[in-house]
This record gives C-alpha cells, structure tokens and sequence, in this order.
C-alpha cells in the first residue's frame, strides 16, 4: 500500500515535469520562430500549466467526505439508499470532481450482478467554486449477511487530463441484512408418535400443578393417572394440569459444507430463509424460541420470547456461513438432553444421511418431540434418500420434504401426508 502510493505521488510529479517542458518548448519555439502563431500556443498553453501547477500543491485531504445508509438493517432482497456528501472548506476552482463509493469485498464476491451494476455508485460533478457535492444511489436485491462499508473515492484534474490527483477516504458504515422470511399461518403438528395427542397439550402441562381429574382417554401415558381418583371410582380417571403460557422451540439450523457450487449456495440460502420463517411463526404464537447452529463457530441463542428474540434470531441467521465441518448429528443429542421432554425440536437440512437418521430416530425412541425439514431443490429423490426419510417417518418423526419456495403451502402439504399415513396404520 505504502509503495502504491509512493509511486503515485511520483506520477504526479512527472506529470507536472512534462508538462513545464512542453510549457518551456512552446517559449522556446515562440522566441526564435517569432509570429501569432508560435505565441499564441504559449499563451494558450500557460494558463493550463499554471493551473497544473497549482493543482498539484491543493490537497485533496481537506475534503468532508460523508456516507449515509437509509436503513442499517434491511431483508435480504430489498432495496438499499445510499447518500454520499461531499464537502471542502476552500474556494479553488475544480473543473470536474468524480466520486466513487467502493462496495463491500464479501458484498462483491456474493453479488456479481450487483457489482456488474454498480455504476450508481459514482458521479462526476463540475463543481468549479462550489463547496458542496451530494448524489444518492441505491443498491437492488442485498443477499443476506453483514457487510461494513468503508473506502469512498475522490478523483480530479484539470480538463485535458495532464494533471490528475487521487484521494480515499475511510468511513465505516455498517450494514445488516436479514434472511428474507415468509410469514405463515402456522405452527407445530398435533400429530405425535401415536397421532393421537397434541404436543401444545403436553407442552402445555404443568407437571407439577394438579388442577382436576378426567376420564381416561387412549394414548394418556401411566404417569398421569390419578391412582385414588380410580380407586374410588373403579374406573380409570386422567390427572388435568394448570396449562403454561410458555410453549418452547428450539431450531437446529445445519451448516453443513459439502461443495462450492451454485445449487449448494441456493440450497443454504432456502435453509436461512426456512430457519427465519419458522422462528417468526413460532414467536407469533407465543413460542419461546431458540436456535443452535454449529460450524467454524458455535451459534445458541437461549429461549426467550418476543420481538427483541426475533432481532436475536434474523442477526444470527444474517451472519452464519456453511462453513461446518463437524457432523451435524453429533451436535443435536448434545443439547436435546439438557431441555424437558415437552420441548419441540426442529431440525433444519438440506442434507439427509445415516448418522442424521440413526440420531433422530435415537431421539425419537426417548420421547422427544422432533419434526425434520428436508430442503430440496427438486422433488426427485434418489433412493437412498427415500428410504433414509421413510426410516425417519417410521420412527414417528413428522418429515417435511421442503422443495418450492411456497413454505406454508409446504408445510401444510406435509402435514396431510403425515395425517393420512397415520390413519391408515390404525
């Protein structure tokens, strides 16, 4: 960096030695040639090398160069404004003054298109004796993540290009961009293991606060019995509970990295958006929701409800990578364990192998309520990942083949499939 801008400061000063040669030349030439001709081209060149001259000792350094962001935190496909204000404190005249907002590294690696339209970004302004410069450009479909703006660009000269200075200014300004989510009328299956008794029924029982008896129904577990209560009625009578109002989610989000390719990229992309539009419904039905997602680094976010939680939830969804080299399945049963039973897990991926199967039907077999969503590009399974997500449906594991971007329509398609299958094994 310090070489680069070694050797600009010398090309400046070449530039300037050029140009006074030819300055000098022309003087030469009209003192020996003599006639208009020869003297007008001095004098036409004179006023031009005075302006270099001066040109070359005004620094550019004095510039208030200033960036405005319209949002700090924006969804992934929505529209960005950027302002860019530029400001100097003396009266020298300026032919032409361009400006030029860098765009973030990682925002031009994941963007080709939007660097390929960036040229919004600069302006060229012929300001001569005015102080003030200001332009507004605006960025189109932001992919997800955190992205720092930072280098903007001053460039002028005088009007044939003999002289020509440079300055970068460093402002940080910073950019959050959420997963982009779909809001959804929905939330998690009655459907259990037995497809008789709701999991917001057994989420919902206070375990420890006996409010009435009922009479026995089928597929009411031993624990819950009242044994007196039976006793003296000589038939089976259920214990009733004081109901919660804190139901509780936790979201496995994989990370998996298995290829550099476009389709690994768009398959990831789905899973965030998915990720972040089932912590939104949760978290609109009273949920308290918490995410785990293991890759480079360990992401948790801890129960809790609300609209701050779902600030918590997007930031951390904007930011993670699939950068995971450890095995998704040796993550989830590490903190299954540490939650009640009554807890819903579900588990977000878009790669479905043996160990992910042995682990949920593990986790099935211990009574924990586990809902799988496969994403998908396309519908068309191979026959590994058939029988893999038939071996999850028949441990009792509700699975939701995610494929178009429609998630609610997804969902609810998944939902009746399960139904069905259920019905028809009782």
């Amino acid at each position: 960096m310090k070489r680069w801008k070694r050797l600009k400061k010398q090309t400046v000063w070449l530039r300037l030695i050029f140009l006074l040669f030819l300055t000098g030349l022309a003087y030469s030439y009209a003192m020996f040639q003599g006639g208009f001709v020869s003297w007008f081209l001095f004098y036409s060149m004179l006023p031009m090398s005075i302006y270099a001259f001066l040109l070359t000792f005004y620094s550019l350094k004095s510039f208030q160069v200033t960036r405005e962001l319209n949002q700090k935190r924006v969804h992934a496909g929505e529209l960005l404004t950027v302002t860019v204000t530029v400001k100097r404190t003396s009266i020298f005249p300026l032919f032409y003054v361009v400006v030029a907002g860098e765009l973030p590294l990682n925002l031009k690696k994941r963007a080709n298109n939007i660097a390929a339209n960036h040229q919004g970004a600069r302006a060229i302004f012929f300001p001569f004796l005015k102080r003030s410069m200001s332009y507004s450009y605006e960025i189109h479909s932001l992919p997800r993540g955190f992205y720092t703006f930072n280098e903007i660009v001053i460039k002028t000269g005088d009007p044939f290009g003999f002289m020509q200075k440079e300055q970068s200014f460093f402002q940080d300004n910073t950019l959050l961009v959420y997963p982009s989510f779909q809001r959804m009328n929905w939330k998690p299956s009655h459907y259990t293991k037995r497809g008789e008794k709701s999991i917001h029924q057994k989420a919902n029982q206070d375990l420890t606060t006996v409010v009435g008896i009922r009479d026995y129904a089928e597929g009411d577990r031993l624990s819950l019995l009242h044994w007196k209560a039976s006793a003296k009625r000589n038939q089976l009578v259920t214990k009733e509970f004081e109901q919660q109002t804190n139901k509780r989610a936790i979201l496995f989000v994989d990370r998996t990295f298995l290829k550099n390719d476009n389709q690994e990229a768009i398959l990831f992309e789905k899973t965030i958006s998915l990720s972040a539009s089932l912590a939104h419904s949760l978290l609109a039905v009273n949920y308290d929701v918490g995410v785990i997602s293991a890759g480079n680094n360990y992401m948790k976010i801890p129960f809790h409800g609300g609209k701050e939680q779902e600030q918590r939830i997007f930031s951390l969804l904007a930011k993670i990578k699939n950068d995971a080299k450890r095995s998704f399945a040796s993550v989830i049963p590490k903190e299954v364990y540490h939650f009640p039973h009554e807890t819903v897990c579900l588990v977000v991926t878009a790669h479905l192998c043996e160990e992910l199967v042995n682990t949920l039907e593990r986790l099935s077999l211990n009574n924990r309520h586990i809902m799988l969503f496969y994403v998908r590009c396309d519908a068309n399974l191979t026959e590994q990942e058939r029988q893999d997500v038939l071996k999850v449906k028949k441990s009792g594991i509700l699975v939701y083949t995610v494929v178009h971007d429609h998630f609610e329509a997804e969902l609810k398609k998944g939902e009746v499939r399960y139904a069905v299958g259920r019905t028809k094994s009782f």
